[in-house]
């Protein structure tokens, strides 16, 4: 759905095409970040905890580096007692 989009700003406005494709970048790691992180408790619902870390990486996305990695090995930690 996004394809036609990118395609006409890169067209009308090639020096913008750095920035949009920056907020694309991050459009898919906030993503990630958020499923993550409902992994991490799966059948219960998400923390306080993880909520205040979702936020804090909305706030300050530099953090993401930090809390995908972080989520990513809790989320398997997590589904692997329940896959196991």
């Amino acid at each position: 759905l996004y394809l036609p989009i990118l395609l006409s700003i890169s067209f009308f406005y090639p020096t913008k095409i750095t920035i949009v494709l920056g907020i694309l970048v991050f459009t898919y790691a906030y993503l990630i970040c958020s499923i993550l992180a409902k992994y991490t408790n799966f059948p219960r619902s998400n923390g306080l905890a993880e909520i205040l870390i979702l936020v804090a990486c909305f706030l300050f996305p530099p953090i993401l580096l930090v809390t995908i990695p972080y989520f990513y090995r809790r989320s398997i930690r997590q589904l692997k007692t329940l896959l196991a």
